[in-house]
């Protein structure tokens, strides 16, 4: 079988654009960034490749000259995606708000996101001024991750405005529960919620109506946990996985977690609608330094369980329904010792188990 002579010529710089623009998005960066020194028109493909990466070093603010180059790059590439009609499946920007101009292209860049038709976004924002920078996001209707990073404050928020959105991630964010309970209304596919350090926040309900689809649920906080007047309520919601708590008190509303499979609760005071809880796919349960289940009796119904974890200051008093195959426990008493039926109530904790 004969070839065709392919010659001196460039096959795969032949290829459509939209077909280039997807071999970028697969390469891993360094390698897709090298291609830009190929020619003129590979350096026009890699601009408007469809992932972006833009990171502010501490060398990208050394000087003026520096931070003009580094915006000047994040401008010229938004703006190509603009021009050229070609939608952006994800960017990743880190930023130091240093000066007026870094803030008035911040102002720029934000309100294109949804003519590009972002669907990842990563946004951090640093800032070295005292007064507080509010992020007003436009409506993103191609959005279906967000992760948002170091903003002094979420405002503005419109109702329904994210109904692609099924990742939500905030660390170190500023925003308050009307705010929070906006967004999360608006999005009636999301499937993860995770909080980090969030401040403003007094409350969060994850109720049937409006969280059906939701499978991951994590808050951790150095602070929150805690103010007293922080809470959790958590239905008993058919999709949710994995719930990981760190935070003064959570309520489960429910009894019955079809789905859940990782439970993990941190210095939590816990309230239990019903004491008897059924975690029918239930394979690890983590309370560590959490209370308020002191005085009751928990039955767990949890057959698949596979690994137990306990550390806290008393003995509770937990019982576990007939379980199928080999399971492992760890047991931390920190305290109690005073009590006279201690040894009495291990016994009856390890017999339990």
């Amino acid at each position: 079988m004969e070839y065709p002579e392919i010659g001196d010529g460039d096959i795969i710089s032949k290829l459509p654009e939209h077909i280039l623009h997807r071999i970028l998005y697969f390469l891993p960066k360094r390698d897709a960034a090298k291609t830009c020194l190929l020619s003129k028109s590979w350096r026009q493909i890699w601009s408007t490749r469809p992932k972006l990466a833009f990171r502010q070093t501490s060398r990208d603010r050394a000087t003026d000259k520096a931070k003009h180059v580094f915006l000047t790059r994040v401008d010229n590439a938004l703006q190509a995606h603009l021009d050229h009609n070609l939608h952006l499946e994800k960017l990743r920007l880190v930023i130091t708000l240093l000066d007026s101009n870094s803030i008035s292209l911040l102002e720029k860049w934000i309100p294109l996101l949804d003519a590009i038709g972002v669907r990842e976004l990563y946004l951090s924002i640093h800032s070295e001024r005292k007064k507080v920078r509010y992020v007003r996001l436009p409506p993103l209707l191609s959005l279906h991750k967000c992760k948002l990073s170091d903003q002094e404050c979420l405002s503005n928020i419109p109702l329904i405005n994210y109904t692609s959105l099924e990742v939500i991630r905030l660390n170190g964010v500023s925003v308050q529960k009307e705010i929070f309970d906006r967004i999360i209304l608006s999005c009636p596919k999301i499937r993860t919620i995770w909080l980090k350090d969030c401040k403003g926040l007094k409350k969060i309900k994850l109720v049937k109506e409006n969280h059906k689809y939701l499978e991951h649920f994590t808050f951790t906080s150095n602070v929150l946990y805690a103010l007293e007047q922080f809470t959790i309520e958590i239905d008993d919601l058919e999709n949710l996985e994995t719930i990981s708590v760190l935070a003064r008190m959570t309520r489960f509303r429910g009894n019955k977690y079809d789905n859940l499979k990782s439970l993990s609760l941190k210095f939590v005071s816990i309230l239990f609608d019903n004491p008897s809880l059924k975690f029918p796919s239930l394979e690890s349960l983590s309370l560590k330094n959490s209370y308020g289940f002191a005085r009751i009796h928990l039955e767990i119904d949890a057959p698949k369980i596979r690994f137990f974890y306990y550390r806290g200051d008393f003995i509770p008093s937990i019982s576990f329904t007939e379980t199928y195959g080999h399971w492992k426990s760890k047991i931390y008493i920190v305290g109690g010792f005073d009590d006279a039926l201690w040894l009495v109530k291990l016994s009856q904790l390890l017999e339990a188990i």
